[in-house]
Formats: structure tokens, sequence, C-alpha cells
């Protein structure tokens, strides 16, 4: 794998961890309606999915819009290794951009 392809697996990441939890929690309810205790929540499961899916899409959804602003070269790049950039950070030393490929951090002053 090169670095684009880690660049891609880091931005996503987070978007499939909640989508695989929704369905681990999704298929542990699905069991647990037959218990007469938990009866009510019969109609959970297929909630608890549906809502780990839009939170996952949400969750892709701005890398994706990152990483196709910087294809089109219209995003932010950065000056290190010519990776788009995260969005602005208000740090310690000051507003700074993660770069989504090198790992770096760069100063808002160097991009803008």
């Amino acid at each position: 794998m090169d670095r684009l392809d880690w660049m891609y697996l880091r931005a996503l990441a987070p978007s499939g961890l909640v989508l695989a939890f929704a369905f681990v929690l999704a298929w542990v309810l699905k069991d647990a309606s037959a218990s007469p205790h938990l009866a009510g929540w019969a109609a959970v499961p297929s909630w608890v999915f549906l809502g780990g899916m839009v939170i996952a899409t949400g969750l892709a959804i701005e890398p994706l819009y990152r990483f196709w602003q910087w294809q089109r070269g219209e995003g932010l790049v950065c000056p290190n290794c010519g990776g788009p950039l995260g969005g602005r950070i208000d740090g310690r030393y000051g507003p700074y951009y993660k770069c989504l490929c090198c790992s770096g951090n760069i100063a808002a002053r160097r991009v803008e």
C-alpha cells in the first residue's frame, strides 16, 4: 500500500468503525427481542443499523469532499507533500491545518 491508500484508509476508518459497531449492535439486539422482558424492543435493531448508516455516511462525506476538491485542484494543499489539508484547527500556537496525507501540522499563515 502506498501513502495515498493509507490516507484514504485513515480518513474513512471512523465511518467504517461506526458502521461495524451498528451492525454488531443490531445483530445482538435482534436476538434479545426473543426475551419476554425485551419484547417491546423488537423494532429497535433495524433503527440502530439505519442510524449507524446515517452517522457513518455523515462521517465519510467530509473527507471524501476534501479529497474531491484536492483532486480537482481547488482544495488546500500541503506545502510539504502535496496532499489535501483537513479542516482549520485553532491550536495553542495559532490556527493550523492537519495534512491528511503526511499527518503534518501546517500553520494557517503558510497556506492562505
